[in-house]
C-alpha cells in the first residue's frame, strides 16, 4: 500500500513537470503573438494618425492661401499683387490683420518645409494709402507643411485681363493674377508621396486705397 501511494505521488510529480514543459513554451508563444499584434496595431494607428494630420494640414493650408490670394490687392507701384520671386518663393499682397491694408505674405521652401511669414507696412500719420512702403524684416514665421519635396513649386504667374468679345481691353486697369502651385509631400503610404496642385486667383482689379 505504501509502495502504491509512493508510485502515485511520483507519477503525479512527473505529470506536473510534463505539463510545465508543454505549457511554458505555449505561454511564451501566446505572449509573442500578442506582442506582435499590439506592435502592428500601434504602428498602424500612429501611421493613420500621422497621415490624417498631414491631410488636415494640407486642407488648412489650401483654404488659407486661397483666401489670401482672393483678397490680394495692388499695394506698390513696382510689384504685382502676387509675385513669383523664385520657383521656391511666392509673395502675396493681402490683408492678414483686418486693418484693410495689405501686408506681404511670403511662402517659401526651406529644408523641406513650407514656411509662411509676413512683412508689415510702415504706417505714417495721414499717409496710410497706396503706394505702401514695407519694413525690411519679416516676422510671424510659421511652418505650414512638412516633408515637402525640395523642388520649384511655383509655375509662371499669369495675367487676367477683362475681355470683351474675346478681345483684351488693355486700357482698363486689371491687376488680377493667376498662379498654379505644384508640389509633393512625402508620407508613409505605399505611394510614398501626396501630389498637390493648387490654383490661386486674385480678384481685385484696383489699387489698395
Amino acid at each position: 500500500m505504501f509502495t502504491e501511494a509512493y508510485n502515485n505521488k511520483k507519477y503525479n510529480k512527473g505529470f506536473t513537470l510534463i505539463e510545465l514543459i508543454i505549457v511554458v513554451p505555449l505561454i511564451a508563444i501566446i505572449f509573442l503573438i500578442a506582442y506582435n499584434i499590439i506592435f502592428v496595431s500601434n504602428k498602424s494607428f500612429f501611421s493613420t494618425k500621422n497621415k490624417f494630420s498631414t491631410y488636415e494640414d494640407i486642407r488648412i493650408f489650401e483654404i488659407n492661401i486661397q483666401k489670401e490670394a482672393n483678397q490680394a490687392r495692388k499695394a506698390t507701384k513696382n510689384q504685382d499683387v502676387m509675385e513669383k520671386i523664385s520657383g521656391k518663393e511666392l509673395h502675396i499682397y493681402t490683408d492678414v490683420n483686418g486693418d484693410n491694408i495689405p501686408e506681404i505674405v511670403r511662402y517659401r521652401i526651406v529644408n523641406k518645409e513650407l514656411i509662411r511669414d509676413v512683412k508689415y507696412p510702415i504706417l505714417k500719420a495721414n499717409s496710410n494709402e497706396f503706394p505702401y512702403v514695407y519694413n525690411s524684416s519679416w516676422s510671424d514665421e510659421k511652418t505650414v507643411l512638412k516633408n515637402v519635396k525640395d523642388i520649384d513649386f511655383i509655375e509662371d504667374i499669369e495675367n487676367i485681363r477683362k475681355q470683351d468679345n474675346n478681345i483684351i481691353t488693355k486700357d482698363i486697369k486689371d491687376y488680377r493674377k493667376k498662379a498654379t502651385l505644384k508640389f509633393s509631400i512625402n508620407d508613409d503610404s505605399k505611394t510614398g508621396k501626396i501630389d498637390l496642385t493648387i490654383v490661386l486667383v486674385t480678384k481685385s482689379r484696383a489699387e489698395a486705397y
